[in-house]
């Protein structure tokens, strides 16, 4: 299947598990809703793919196409490798959610290998999120691998974290994962908060 357009096309259960080979996304959004058992992915550059649902095959992002998971904490499955070819200049290739609440986020769970393509940048997208949990360092998961990755923590960049806060990328043990922390004078901001919540409840009691 090719799809071409600037527009958005969903699969849904029906229509991802009657065809088999390669789908290609050359424009516009491909919305995966499903489980796409019998195919591989991969996005010309442009294009989108977006959803919550499952590749069968590999997944290839070429130079300057996007993932964009959902509006809300979705999750994608990959059963064969994923190629993250990112992106010629600073442009942001991956859209993802972080949890304001707890540490749960955006992911992509891949089977096989997380293989560095050919291009420059690799950045994420935050849209403001990852506030934490009362203010305190948050780690978030955002790919797991069952193979072996040529990427480095070094290779990733991001853009759009909540404000007050930065964070620190990790690869290793099968995972990529984002720590998001607050600045001091945030963190000192929320711990005073909480401290003072503390004291009021204990005047509360001897009263």
């Amino acid at each position: 299947m090719i799809k071409t357009g600037a527009g958005t096309l969903t699969l849904n259960s029906v229509s991802a598990s009657n065809y088999t080979g390669l789908t290609m996304v050359n424009q516009g959004t491909l919305n995966l809703a499903s489980n796409l058992s019998q195919s591989g992915v991969a996005v010309s550059a442009g294009a989108t793919l977006s959803g919550n649902g499952a590749i069968g095959g590999s997944l290839t992002l070429d130079v300057g196409s996007k993932v964009n998971l959902s509006s809300n904490i979705g999750n994608l499955t990959v059963t064969g490798n994923y190629i993250w070819n990112g992106a010629a200049s600073n442009l942001p290739t991956s859209i993802f959610q972080l949890s304001n609440t707890d540490n749960a986020a955006d992911r992509i769970a891949v089977g096989g290998d997380f293989t560095k393509g050919s291009g420059t940048t690799f950045q994420f997208d935050f849209t403001s999120t990852g506030f934490g949990v009362f203010d305190t360092p948050e780690i978030y998961t955002l790919i797991t691998f069952g193979g072996t990755t040529d990427f480095t923590a070094g290779d990733f960049s991001y853009i759009n974290l909540a404000d007050g806060h930065h964070g620190l990328f990790n690869i290793g043990s099968g995972a990529l994962t984002f720590t998001v922390i607050p600045e001091p004078a945030e963190y000192a901001l929320a711990l005073g908060a909480v401290t003072l919540l503390i004291a009021v409840h204990r005047r509360r009691k001897r009263a």
